[in-house]
């Protein structure tokens, strides 16, 4: 499939995607409107294709225009977190 990496696994790309995806999420809920600005993924286990998912963002801190961010990505069925980012977004004009 599209999504697949070399490994028969998520491609890292599509879970950072994911992952970026989630933060700016979390931050639009707060009626923040921001653009990702660094993002760090850390990949722990294998996003396995055929797995639900659960992901998950929110607010670390707020230093005027700059919102740090964190964002999870875990096995819907055991919890375990698959993948963790840490990103930085910087507000922009609305």
């Amino acid at each position: 499939g599209r999504l697949e990496g070399a490994m028969g696994w998520m491609h890292g790309g599509y879970v950072s995607l994911l992952l970026d995806e989630v933060m700016g999420k979390a931050l639009s809920v707060q009626k923040i409107r921001a653009a990702t600005a660094q993002l760090n993924v850390s990949f722990r286990k294998p996003v396995l294709l055929q797995k639900e998912i659960e992901l998950r963002g929110f607010m670390d801190e707020q230093q005027g225009r700059k919102n740090f961010v964190k964002g999870e990505i875990r096995d819907a069925e055991t919890g375990d977190i698959l993948a963790e980012a840490d990103a930085l977004f910087i507000s922009v004009a609305k």
